[in-house]
Order: C-alpha cells, then structure tokens, then sequence
C-alpha cells in the first residue's frame, strides 16, 4: 500500500502532472488548489507527506509552511516543497521556514525517487 501525499499548488496542471507521477506508483493522491485549501485539506485529511509549491497566489507555500507547522497533528508530517524558485538562496529560505525537503519543478523520473525519500521505507514506491 502507498502512502496518503497530499500536492498543494494554485496551478491546475501542476496539479494533474503531480497526481500522474504519484498515482503511477502507486499512492493516493489528494489534491489542493492553493493555500487555505491545502491547509484545511492537511487538517481534515493528515496525509502521510505534504508536497507544497511556494509561488501560489493569495497565501504563498512559505505561509502555508508556517501555519502547518505550528497546527496541532499536522507539525512532524513531512513538507517538500516542489517549487519553480530555484534562484541562489531560494533553497535556505524554503527550508528555514520549515520545509524538510526542495525539489526544482521539473517532472522527471528523479522527481519520484525525490518526493518519496521524505516517506517511511514501507510507503516508497508499492509498484
């Protein structure tokens, strides 16, 4: 059985793109369009990894970061962020505000290996 990921992004192609990737090898996919979604989705849903893009209108993935992190329940599940800012110190930004993990968006079969690293040895890859 795969693990539970939930893709947060404002982008409805990147949306379907992630689900694609994820599904494919095997996990449920929930999706969320945009930050306060994403946030209530991690809530009601407590998946077993969160994947976030930072650049989303309204509220951004760094304020998404913050909110998850000091929510009850939500603080220890793993957050990447899968994001087009990849300028020089985009990086340390990203993981000082509290993301575990930054992949570049570039959908490749690295891309999976990537994501699923930030999930338990027995939710990686079922297929």
């Amino acid at each position: 059985m795969g693990a539970r990921i939930l893709v947060i992004d404002d982008n409805t192609k990147d949306l379907e793109l992630a689900s694609r990737l994820l599904q494919g090898a095997g996990h449920t996919v929930l999706t969320a369009q945009g930050g306060e979604r994403g946030i209530a989705s991690a809530q009601r849903e407590r998946p077993d990894l969160i994947v976030c893009d930072i650049g989303m209108a309204g509220m951004g993935g760094l304020e998404v970061a913050g909110r998850i992190r000091r929510s009850a329940g939500l603080e220890r599940i793993p957050l990447v962020a899968f994001t087009g800012h990849t300028a020089p110190g985009d990086r340390e930004l990203i993981l000082a505000a509290g993301f575990q993990g930054y992949i570049p968006k570039a959908y490749s079969p690295e891309t999976l290996a990537q994501i699923e690293a930030f999930l338990p040895p027995a939710l990686r890859n079922p297929r």
